[in-house]
């Protein structure tokens, strides 16, 4: 009873409690503020609408967040930036109005008279705002946020820490402080330096020392832990925490907050007992005086009413902290800003400090005489107020002017609104104006009350401000002293709210001095270093300027001479001539020490600590932070980095790709054999393309941009060098330069992220395993490293990219080039070199061995980096004074090293320094400078040697042996001698040398270098043959071809163009074919075609016409080039233009009446048509351009048509270079009578013309071509004799296009014509298009070399079925219905008859008019058939045995078969010409696709890979699966293998759901257990002879029974045992044909048999289903299972009609994987043992590995993946004794396959073993066992051709087991090698026979030895 009403009053009471909470929630979430607003509405104050919970705060931070994304120009106008919503709601809603922090309301207020009567407080209305949140943390209740007493008794102890004379007590620690600053400064004179950080490390010194009498460093712990708070403090200024759960949930800023204030608290208790122990040790006589001591005193204070709480001292202590060194940073950073900006008032403060205080200390009575400091700090005050906010709280009712406020409202000054509020300060309130404040505040402010607050106003104005004040003007009196400063470039004007106002990103300074040049001048001097003298500002700059300006201005170039120091540095040659080897210069203010005594270089270079690099001024963009600039920690770990990627073995690895880019430069250095070439320019692209291939893993191309990038900001650089900018100004205005170098330095820095992206992106997807041992991999590796040692920023990976992108091409482009300068001059050390490397190389390419051995060239190599280094200074730099030989150093100095004058210093050297003499090389580098190691410092000296030394020096030797082999080169007179130093030493107009090849590169290395090139980029073809090229071959199949004539069909292209035909096929749509020793690119892809004849570029020229070209068309249009064929095309357009062409109509028409009016003598009679439009058009052309007659020109068409005779005869005949100039041959003689005869003729014409103007006959020349041109016949007449005669065969063939144009002709009259388009497709008038590339060029993808012929194959892309179709031998003239563009797809360089581009035929629509018209009028007249006489069709190729009546080729088949398997065969695995002995036989008879005949069924026999690859993946569905034979569909029914179309696709769905990888891992312990079982059987057999066969039938069956069907081998026996007597049936009945009808009616006993049979498996299978759906209906099993059967008895009994299966369907699933699931697999595992069993070595190999991977542990899934030589046997296995022989297709309809076009109804026929056994695929081993071939697996064993192994089929219907059957196989033999080794039985019969799968005939007999 009591329990109830406990519960209900507990309840009642919840709901009280809930019910209060609610309603309080609901008056302070909406209630109050909502009232407040209305009351404020009321008294005129509006704001922005409350928003529940949030008020206001989410728009501040939305300002806030817009504004502070980006920086702002260097303007003081910063009041938007820093409170943008006070700023905004000011201008909107007044003076004073009303915000919202969450649902407190907060009155801003901007009235200067409300804000002094806040501020006053006299009776404590306005108290201190309790500080929210983080800042809480940061002050606690300390006197910045105390009210009442507690502020008054800590505000008592503060003034009397910081009254006047303590004040003055503080100054030293103060000066002493700025003094600590200023010495760290000295290390940056002249260079950026962070004030903002260095201030706050003096404000914190400061206050450390005064009012803690500590360090910095002692409370360096408690200064950062606030400064992280105050970040943490700004970041949630306006984040609102959610009543209740914002108390409950901490974010993780709360929880980093309370652990930073819990680490404050705890250190300033550990001080407080550091002070307390010393005062009770009497270490110290009390607490001490200072701030902290006045604190202990008052917290051990007897009197209670004046002690002060642990809490209160700590909180004491944090708010002295913070704003003892907060306020004073901001102060002192602003005020430097606006000096550096303003330095006119730098300067009046400088005068003032200088005046008071001299070069002394400020004093305490000279501080407070700083009037214009006090303006200027007043006016710093004004602009940048240290805080920007005062808070006050309205805890009651109160009367604020003219506003009732209420109580719990905030108030809150906006002090920046205030100080730049142009009604207080006028209209220039953001200027920096400190005169302003010259008369005081009070007239600075127009006597506003509390416009200027800085610290505030009134009682609580703040303590410190008289510390603040007199520590700034200390730390400036003392910076202004000594140093002038400007704005740094890098300074970004971002101010930010961090509790106070600061700079975002810091404030860099310049620092310039004035004494420290004479001071340093001073000093060296007093030691004897003398040097220029010190020019103020500007150095020595202008002088060195002057003197390189002379040098390079110099009116004539320097004489050929070696001695270059005084060129290229003539400021250092005359000024050690002047002051010595060492002496002291000036780049502008900065001191550089010149040393050129090697013993003072070698103690530089080798003390890389006290000498460190330079930092890299005007280096820095071009090479950023990289190895060569980045110096301490960061270098070392650099360093590390490239020497692991220019380690020795590295390097040679990086060997062949040197050589490969040395071939590239050669093959272009071909075009130029004879002529003069810029050596430089070619050796800079090597040496980029170099570095791009063996450090970034790509080429010069695809990092062109970025090299092309560096090289313009290196002559940036180089241009900038000696320039100054004057401070200040110059960092503020950027020059063009400027500009420039900053957009390609972002831009530099894109394309190398694009690089990183793409390696990053391989390795991601899966194209690369790695990053790459490269350098660009060694890097990414390091920035993707998880050690934060070892790891590197993307800004240092792209730095290191830089460097190595510049240093990696420019170093050896300036050895190599300087190189071939000297050898090129110095021709007896060139002939030395070419004979060593002849001697040690011959023709090979250089190697790693033989390249170490180059004795003379290392000589010739070293002489050249004496004489020409590639850099001529190296510069380091003194940080602190050092020691240097006797020498004292100061700091802040560069060393420079002028390598040039250490090279040609005679005392060094010899007085013949300046001469080329590299034997002075011949015993190595320490006997030529006796042993002075800084004597030779090409690449530096010490710890900093270049890295890439040894790369550098193998990648020059290798490109000179590869020059000198195949090169002679002499300078060019066309050379301007002119070293200037760069980035490196280079030539300023090149280095120009002419190129003379050896005799052999033209008939051997030039072809070779250029079939190497473009095979490196995919495009091969048929191997260049010395001399002759391919042309051979192309006269063999071109003489074969055209030996008899081909059947009636439009697939020309293999006749007319037998060699391009084939090697397309062969090589791709484009190759590379030679014609001689001219290499000639077949180009078949339109894109590039249409690239190629559009010529925008004029990069293809017309070809150069061949000898018997040339005599047959003269320089005339066709042929002609440049200049000429614009003023030849210019004449011939007039000629054919349209109004021309129109007047040509009647004569046209009156030679077809000609032609017809013969005819009439031939109708009903054969005619030759071709030779009547031969005549017909000479009689066109002779009457329209040259105004005369067939029969006037006869004679000269005769003898036209016999030059063609004689072009096409030699056009493959190659002449014998030299020889063949000198020799004739006849046709020689008589083409050279038959082209003077056509001359003759034609002047004869010509004459006569100009004979009838002149005689007045005829007024003009006319308007024909001849009268247009006075030149030969062209050639117009052939391209309409060849359109003409094709048309009227397509029409001839095609009746219905006959008639269809004859009903047009006869509708129109002739007004319209027939489709003439689709005749030039299928018969183009010319089949090829040629041009010439003279120098190398970009086509597509491709670099194509220079003096390379163009071959495009109009014929090949007219017949191309990718671009027109499978029908694109077929004559449809439809296809062009829509014009030509529909036709072709827009692709305009698909359809080429007559050309494309500019070079399109001139005569193209006057032979398109000649056509139409005269087939309108043949048409009109006649109808035509073809003469029988024309051949009809014949074999496209395909041979085969010849047809026999019924049978077709089965006897044959079964003759040879029985023959072969009538007694059994020797151990060899060449099985195929028993296996398949007809297919073997018709192979080597027919060839390798052939025809043969089962029955009445033709068989097409494919075994060429292409094809098969082609049929296998029936991409369009045209070759589907063979109908199953009798016997096949009673063993497979129409199961998967069987099945078609949408039965097919159901059915492999389920069965690749029964066989996915996670399935067959389920299976494996079944399959364990299935081979368990074998090997216990094997047990009683240990030491006898075992037959393997048999027992794996047994163990397939065993594991395709449990694994499939959930039952056993025993279960399936009964089934298996039928499935196998209906193999022998199909066996036996297999090339039986049965006679049409009688085959139907009469039933063998086979035939009733197998059909019994059948019926019994049905049966079985039936049982079993049975079995399994009583499981699960009696509730034994929960469903069908997972297995096979219980996936396919799933979708039996699927409800979905679109996913079920029949009954018949479900048996025959079942049916299929009872026989395909074991027999395959037996199969693989017999021959796998068999092979194993002979070869021993491999079956211990694979034993091995087994036991390696596995021990004596079963197989595992994981494993069994990894077992990589038993994958190689199973699949040599599979190779040599494929399971399944012969795989079936079927054409249902008229297909192209390949070139073939295969009829319907015709089988396909593909032998396995034939392609598996083909020598052209495997080599001439293909019979021998060597599972070796498949190491780098199946694609890398074909040659990636996928078809050339197909043991379990290709394409979408691939072996859906495959998988099953490996795992399977891969099992059983791990677990037989694990416990067996065994060999073959003598008495085992080796007879392979095909029986549904290979099998051996009598069994696999083997010994079984256990292990």
């Amino acid at each position: 009873m009591g329990s109830p009403i406990i519960l209900y009053a507990a309840t009642s009471c919840f709901c009280l409690v809930f019910f209060l909470f609610i309603i309080r929630l609901f008056n302070k979430l909406w209630w109050i503020p909502n009232r407040t607003q209305a009351v404020m509405g009321s008294q005129g104050v509006r704001g922005p609408a409350y928003r529940l919970v949030y008020g206001n705060t989410k728009e501040i931070l939305s300002l806030r967040n817009q504004i502070w994304i980006s920086p702002m120009g260097l303007s003081h106008d910063i009041l938007p930036r820093i409170l943008p919503h006070i700023c905004s709601w000011t201008k909107q809603y007044g003076m004073n109005f009303l915000t919202w922090y969450g649902s407190r309301a907060q009155l801003v207020i901007t009235q200067p008279e409300l804000i002094k009567e806040i501020l006053s407080n006299s009776d404590g209305t306005y108290p201190k705002v309790q500080a929210p949140g983080f800042l809480r943390k940061i002050l606690g209740d300390g006197l910045v946020t105390a009210g009442g007493e507690n502020w008054h008794r800590q505000r008592k102890l503060a003034t009397l820490a910081f009254y006047a004379e303590s004040l003055r007590d503080m100054i030293p620690a103060m000066v002493a402080s700025v003094e600590i600053m200023l010495k760290r400064w000295r290390h940056n004179e002249g260079k950026e330096i962070e004030v903002s950080q260095d201030f706050t490390l003096l404000t914190s010194e400061i206050i450390s020392r005064t009012a803690f009498g500590s360090s910095y460093l002692e409370g360096e712990s408690i200064f950062n832990k606030l400064t992280n708070m105050s970040f943490i403090a700004s970041r949630n200024a306006y984040k609102i925490k959610i009543p209740l759960i914002g108390d409950f949930v901490k974010t993780s800023d709360d929880v980093e907050a309370d652990k930073l204030e819990q680490g404050i608290r705890d250190s300033i208790i550990k001080m407080m007992k550091t002070r307390e122990e010393k005062a009770m040790k009497g270490e110290s006589e009390g607490y001490g005086n200072d701030y902290f001591g006045l604190l202990l005193k008052a917290y051990h204070d007897p009197d209670m009413t004046k002690r002060i709480s642990l809490d209160v001292l700590i909180d004491e202590c944090k708010t002295f902290y913070i704003a003892g060194h907060e306020t004073t940073t901001k102060l002192l950073t602003w005020t430097i800003l606006l000096l550096a900006t303003h330095t006119d008032w730098q300067e009046k403060l400088r005068e003032e400090v200088l005046e008071l205080f001299g070069q002394q200390n400020p004093t305490p009575d000279g501080i407070g005489k700083l009037k214009t400091m006090s303006m200027v700090i007043n006016e710093s005050l004004r602009l940048y107020p240290p805080a920007v906010n005062i808070s006050r709280n309205v805890e009651r009712e109160v009367r604020l002017g003219k506003y009732i406020l209420p109580a719990n409202m905030e108030l809150v000054i906006p002090i920046l609104a205030i100080h730049h509020d142009p009604q207080i300060w006028g209209e220039d309130v953001d200027l920096f104006k400190p005169e302003r404040f010259a008369e005081g505040v009070a007239k600075a402010s127009n006597n506003t009350p509390a416009a200027f607050l800085p610290f505030s106003s009134g009682p609580r104005i703040c303590v410190g401000l008289n510390f603040a004040a007199t520590e700034a003007k200390i730390a400036l009196s003392m910076i202004l002293q000594r140093y002038r400063f400007n704005l740094s470039p890098s300074y970004v004007h971002s101010p930010v709210l961090v509790v106070t106002l600061r700079p975002q990103h810091g404030l860099q300074l310049l620092n310039k001095i004035w004494w420290t040049p004479i001071r340093i001048q001073s000093q060296m001097r007093s030691q004897d270093i003398k040097g220029p003298s010190y020019k103020f500002f500007q150095g020595n700059n202008k002088e060195i300027m002057n003197m390189k300006n002379e040098m390079i201005m110099s009116s004539s170039p320097m004489q050929l001479s070696h001695q270059i120091f005084p060129i290229t540095e003539p400021h250092i040659y005359s000024w050690i001539k002047l002051y010595g080897t060492n002496f002291l210069m000036w780049h502008g203010s900065q001191a550089e020490l010149v040393v050129a005594e090697p013993k003072l270089i070698k103690e530089i270079m080798n003390n890389n600590r006290s000498f460190p690099k330079r930092e890299p001024r005007e280096y820095l963009k071009l090479l950023g932070n990289g190895l060569v600039t980045t110096r301490g920690e960061k270098w070392l770990k650099k360093r590390k980095l490239a020497v692991n990627a220019f380690h020795a073995e590295n390097l040679k690895n990086m060997i062949p790709d040197m050589i490969a880019s040395v071939d590239m430069m050669l093959e272009r250095w071909r075009d130029y054999e004879g002529k003069e070439i810029d050596a430089y320019r070619e050796i800079k692209v090597l040496t980029s393309e170099i570095i791009s291939r063996t450090a970034f893993g790509s080429c010069y191309l695809e990092g062109e941009n970025i090299f092309n990038m560096l090289t313009k900001m290196a002559y940036i650089v180089a241009k900038k060098k000696y320039k100054l900018e004057i401070p200040g100004i110059g960092k503020l205005l950027k020059t063009n330069d400027d500009i420039e170098s900053d957009k390609l330095e972002q831009d530099i820095r894109d394309s190398i992220i694009k690089v990183v992206k793409k390696r990053e992106s391989n390795v991601l997807t899966g194209e690369a395993e790695s990053y790459g041992n490269d350098l660009l991999g060694i890097l990414m590796r390091a920035y993707h490293s998880a050690d934060e040692t070892q790891k590197i920023s993307l800004d240092d990976l792209i730095d290191e990219c830089k460097t190595f992108y510049v240093a990696g091409t420019d170093t050896t482009a300036s050895l190599l080039s300087w190189t071939i300068f000297l050898l090129a001059i110095h021709s007896d050390w060139q002939d030395k070199a070419r004979k060593e490397v002849l001697e040690l190389l011959g023709q090979q390419n250089p190697s790693a061995d033989n390249i170490s051995r180059l004795k003379i060239v290392g000589m010739i190599i070293n002489e050249t980096l004496r004489l020409y280094p590639p850099f001529v200074v190296f510069v380091r730099e003194v940080k602190k004074e050092v020691k240097l030989g006797d020498l004292i150093v100061p700091a802040n100095v560069d060393v420079t090293i002028p390598v040039i004058a250490v090279h040609h210093d005679p005392q060094i050297w010899g007085e013949d320094f300046h001469l080329y003499k590299p034997e002075r090389f011949a015993q190595g580098v320490p006997k030529a400078t006796s042993n002075n190691m800084a004597a030779f410092l090409p690449f530096g000296l010490g710890p900093r040697t270049c890295v890439g030394f040894n790369f550098t020096i193998i990648e020059a030797k290798i490109a000179l042996s590869m020059i000198l082999r195949r090169y002679k080169f002499t300078l060019s007179p066309n050379y301007v001698h002119s070293p200037v130093p760069r980035i490196t030493l280079c030539p300023q107009h090149g280095i120009q040398v002419m190129l003379r090849a050896l005799f052999i590169n033209k008939l051997w290395w030039n072809p070779i270098w250029t079939q190497s090139q473009m095979r490196s980029q995919g495009i091969k073809g048929p191997s260049y043959k010395f001399i002759h090229g391919n042309t051979k071959e192309i006269i063999n199949m071109t003489n074969e071809i055209m030996s008899s004539p081909m059947e009636l069909t439009h697939q020309i292209f293999p006749r007319v163009y037998p060699q391009v035909y084939s090697w397309i096929k062969l090589y791709g749509t484009n190759f590379l074919m030679w014609n001689g020793l001219q290499p000639q690119l077949v180009v078949a892809e339109p894109d590039l075609i249409k690239e190629i004849l559009n010529d925008k570029d004029r990069a293809y020229p017309k070809r150069e016409p061949t000898n018997f070209i040339k005599k047959f068309l003269g320089d005339g249009l066709v042929t002609t080039q440049g200049e000429k064929w614009f003023k030849q095309r210019k004449l011939a357009n007039h000629a054919f233009h349209v109004e021309t062409l129109k007047s040509m109509i009647p004569d046209m028409i009156a030679s077809v009446e000609m032609m017809l009016e013969r005819w009439r003598d031939y109708e009903g009679k054969e005619i030759d048509a071709y030779k009547e439009f031969k005549v017909l058009t000479s009689e066109i052309i002779s009457r329209t351009a040259f105004g005369s007659s067939y029969l006037e020109g006869e004679n000269i068409f005769n003898m036209l048509t016999k030059l063609a005779f004689f072009i096409s005869k030699n056009e493959y005949k190659v002449r014998i270079p030299l020889i063949g100039k000198l020799v004739k041959t006849r046709d020689d003689t008589e083409s050279d009578k038959v082209e003077q005869d056509i001359r003759d003729s034609v002047i004869k014409i010509v004459e006569n013309r100009e004979k009838n103007v002149i005689t007045g006959e005829v007024a003009s020349y006319g308007d024909d071509l001849l009268g247009a041109l006075m030149m030969a016949y062209h050639d117009v007449d052939e391209i309409t004799a060849s359109v003409l005669s094709w048309t009227v065969l397509l029409l001839a063939t095609h009746n219905d296009w006959q008639d269809k144009a004859r009903k047009e002709v006869q509708e129109l009259f002739g007004q319209q014509s027939p489709n003439a388009d689709n005749i030039s497709r299928l018969y183009p008038p010319a089949f090829h298009i040629l041009r010439k590339v003279q120098k190398e060029v970009k086509l597509g993808k491709f670099i194509v070399p220079g003096n390379l012929d163009i071959t495009i194959p109009v014929i090949a892309v007219h017949h191309d079925p990718q671009i027109w179709g499978e029908d694109a031998h077929l004559f449809k003239p439809e296809r062009f219905a829509e014009g030509v563009a529909k036709a072709t797809n827009n692709n305009v360089a698909a359809f080429i008859p007559f050309g494309l581009g500019p070079r399109t035929c001139v005569g193209l629509n006057y032979a398109i008019t000649e056509a139409k018209i005269a087939l309108s009028m043949i048409l009109q007249r006649y109808k035509f058939t073809p003469s029988p006489t024309y051949s009809r069709m014949r074999s496209q190729g395909i041979k085969g045995p010849s047809h026999k009546f019924i049978h077709g080729s089965t006897k044959d088949i079964l003759t040879m078969k029985n023959e072969t398997m009538r007694s059994p065969m020797e151990l060899s695995h060449q099985i195929y010409p028993r296996v398949s002995p007809h297919v073997y036989s018709w192979i080597k008879l027919y060839g390798k696709n052939f025809l043969m005949w089962y029955g009445l069924e033709a068989q097409l026999v494919v075994t060429e890979p292409q094809l098969i690859k082609e049929i296998l993946s029936d991409k369009h569905r045209a070759y589907p699966k063979r109908e199953p034979r009798e016997y096949t569909k009673k063993l497979l029914g129409n199961g998967l293998v069987t099945a078609q179309g949408e039965k097919w696709f159901k059915q492999r769905k389920l069965a690749n759901h029964a066989f996915h990888a996670e399935t067959l891992k389920s299976m494996i312990p079944d399959m364990i257990a299935s081979a368990e079982m074998m090997l216990d059987r094997w047990r009683d057999n240990e030491g006898q002879e075992i037959d393997v066969y048999q027992e794996f039938k047994i163990l397939t069956l065993e594991a395709i029974s449990r694994t499939a069907f959930g039952s056993s081998y025993l279960e399936g026996e009964n089934i298996f045992n039928m499935l196998t007597k209906l193999t022998f049936f199909i066996s036996k009945n297999e090339y039986r044909v049965r006679i049409p009808v009688i085959g139907k009616l009469v039933k063998t006993h086979d035939d009733i048999e197998s059909h019994k049979t059948e019926q019994d498996i049905r049966d079985s299978i039936i049982k079993i289903i049975k079995k399994r759906e009583s499981n699960v209906m009696t509730g034994e099993v929960e469903s069908y299972g997972s297995d096979l059967l219980g996936v396919l008895m799933q979708a039996y009994h699927n409800v979905d009609e679109t996913l079920k299966i029949s009954l018949d369907d479900l048996i025959d699933e079942c049916k299929t994987f009872y026989i395909a699931g074991h027999e395959t697999t037996a199969s693989l595992l017999t021959w796998t043992v068999l092979l194993l069993a002979i070869h021993n070595d491999w079956q211990d190999k694979a034993r091995n590995e087994v036991l390696q991977l596995f021990g004596q542990q079963s197989p595992n899934a994981d494993n069994i993946s990894r077992l990589k030589i038993m994958s190689m046997i199973i699949n040599e296995s599979l190779r040599l004794y494929p399971p399944v022989v012969l795989i079936l297709r079927k054409v249902k309809k008229e297909v192209k396959l390949g070139k073939f076009v295969i009829p319907a109804d015709v089988d396909i026929t593909i032998p396995t073993l034939a392609v598996h056994h083909d020598p052209q695929i495997w080599g001439e081993e293909f019979h021998l066992f060597k599972p070796e071939r498949f190491a780098g697996g199946v694609a890398n064993a074909t040659n990636n051709n996928m078809a050339a192994f197909i043991p379990f089929g290709l394409g979408p219907r691939t072996c859906v087991g495959f998988n099953y059957a490996i795992m399977e196989a891969k099992i059983a033999l791990s677990m037989i090698l694990q416990q067996y080794k065994f060999t073959l039985s003598p008495t085992y019969v080796h007879s392979p026979a095909s029986i549904i799968t290979l099998r051996p005939q009598h069994g696999l007999q083997v010994l079984l030895h256990a292990l």
